[in-house]
């Protein structure tokens, strides 16, 4: 039974330990960290986030522009770019026309929670395709 405080304590560390073998993260310069996160889009390939340190506890959290890449390349479809920004502000990210890169800003204290709002969103967003 997963009622009992062991069976659940057993079942957190069974989960903690999935989660730690299925995320990676790299160093890709001084300031900068690529995540390969825990899930998958529309067309099965890992979501990645990139965490830029900007202060001492502050940080930029971001798709660097993949979600609008995979689904337009060229990014010409209007539409498609008015319908990501759309959605990336509804879900209380920030959404630059120029290069289609979609963000936050987070501290140290909401840092985890932004990457993994920002994945999901990358997965929600490769649905429209």
């Amino acid at each position: 039974m997963i009622g009992k405080n062991a069976d659940l304590n057993e079942f957190n560390d069974a989960l903690q330990i999935w989660v730690n073998n299925h995320t990676h993260v790299l160093l890709l310069d001084q300031i900068t960290l690529e995540v390969e996160t825990i899930y998958r889009d529309s067309f099965n390939e890992s979501v990645y986030c990139f965490v830029e340190r900007t202060a001492k506890e502050k940080f930029i959290v971001s798709d660097d522009g993949r979600s609008l890449f995979k689904l337009d390349p060229s990014a010409s479809d209007v539409d498609l770019i008015a319908t990501i920004g759309d959605i990336a502000i509804a879900s209380e990210f920030n959404f630059n026309l120029q290069n289609g890169v979609i963000s936050a800003k987070a501290d140290r204290e909401n840092l985890i929670d932004t990457i993994m709002r920002l994945a999901q969103l990358q997965v929600n967003i490769s649905y429209l395709n």
